[in-house]
């Protein structure tokens, strides 16, 4: 059965970030330390995406979280409301959105998964909810090294309505 796991982010209610005017680009960094195997399909909600921001850039971090066969992650927006943590309720047909990278392998070894900041994922950022960022694992860990990490840091900027 497929779950969704929090980072400390979603998990403490960390405070969204706050631009002081139209364009500003600021950072939200957070963490998720691995504490039990990772299932196929399961989603860490990794942090929030406030109201009226877009992605700029970005990138995931994954220590080594895997010792068997290749594990397989993508990275996007999640539908439903964050903090919400009834599966159903934040994917579409079991997934989340790949708007910055799909198909990764880098969990397996560890290493840096840029943003891949397609026009689609240039389109699809604008809304007055507060949304979530969510890495999903949609080939389990062949074995999963537990107390590793995965990091996802995000450069992002206000903007007015289009």
């Amino acid at each position: 059965m497929s779950v969704i796991l929090q980072s400390n982010f979603i998990k403490h209610g960390r405070a969204d970030v706050s631009p002081s005017k139209d364009g500003e680009v600021v950072h939200q960094r957070a963490e998720y330390l691995v504490a039990a195997s990772i299932g196929a399909n399961n989603v860490i909600e990794m942090l929030a995406l406030p109201p009226n921001m877009e992605v700029v850039d970005g990138f995931a971090y994954f220590e080594d979280v895997d010792s068997g066969t290749a594990a397989v992650a993508a990275c996007g927006l999640m539908i439903g409301t964050p903090g919400d943590t009834v599966f159903a309720n934040r994917t579409t047909a079991n997934a989340i959105g790949t708007q910055f990278f799909s198909g990764s392998t880098v969990p397996q070894t560890g290493g840096i998964q840029r943003f891949l900041m397609s026009k689609a994922a240039m389109d699809n950022h604008y809304s007055e909810a507060r949304r979530s960022i969510g890495i999903q694992f949609t080939t389990a860990p062949g074995t999963t090294v537990t107390a590793k990490k995965v990091y996802l840091e995000v450069l992002m900027a206000s903007f007015f309505k289009r």
